[in-house]
């Protein structure tokens, strides 16, 4: 008789054992879930900040890219321009200009589209789009341009001179200042 609660007790305790041993695998199972989906969230954290950073470094070699075939592309319709402001002088109405005045500015306007392409911020890349635009428009003469007096005709290339240093004035401060806030993060970035 004394056997019985021996052997009851030896079986709850082994019951008990197997109970705590499941319920001690339960609770691992779960931090070790926990501890999975928190690596993985920190894991796609790190992606993400990586890829941003990726982004931005793009970004900010494409708009210093971006700044030499501005200013040839610039330098080119001051160039025509003017060239289109001497013929006016001399022969009293638009003429072809000469391809030696700007041979590259074929290339320096794909490389230009190029760049632009690639540019983030919407409100810069409408801009820069607007300046190409501008500029091929002031690389032709105007479609009344044999209407034109001498007198109108050097007013509306003086008016496109004034017009166009404008135009690079904003579309180069626009990128100075989108750059400077591509720099200023690149810099705090490296700091940190």
């Amino acid at each position: 008789m004394d056997l019985w609660p021996t052997i009851i007790t030896s079986a709850l305790t082994l019951v008990a054992s197997f109970g705590g041993f499941f319920l001690a695998m339960l609770s691992q199972r779960r931090a070790d879930e926990r501890q999975a989906a928190r690596d993985r969230e920190a894991a796609a954290e790190s992606r993400a900040l990586q890829l941003e950073d990726e982004r931005h470094d793009f970004q900010l070699k494409t708009l210093l890219a971006l700044q030499e075939p501005l200013r040839r592309m610039a330098r080119g319709t001051f160039l025509v321009i003017e060239q289109d402001r001497r013929t006016i002088e001399e022969r009293g109405t638009y003429f072809q200009l000469p391809e030696t005045l700007d041979p590259d500015g074929f290339e320096t306007s794909i490389e230009y589209s190029q760049h632009v392409a690639r540019v983030t911020d919407n409100a810069l890349r409408q801009e820069l789009v607007a300046f190409r635009s501008l500029c091929g428009q002031f690389e032709l003469p105007p479609g009344d341009a044999d209407s034109l007096s001498k007198e109108e005709a050097l007013r509306l290339q003086t008016r496109r001179l004034y017009e166009l240093a404008d135009a690079t004035d904003a579309v180069t401060t626009s990128l100075g200042v989108r750059l400077r806030a591509e720099l200023d993060r690149s810099g705090s970035q490296r700091a940190s």
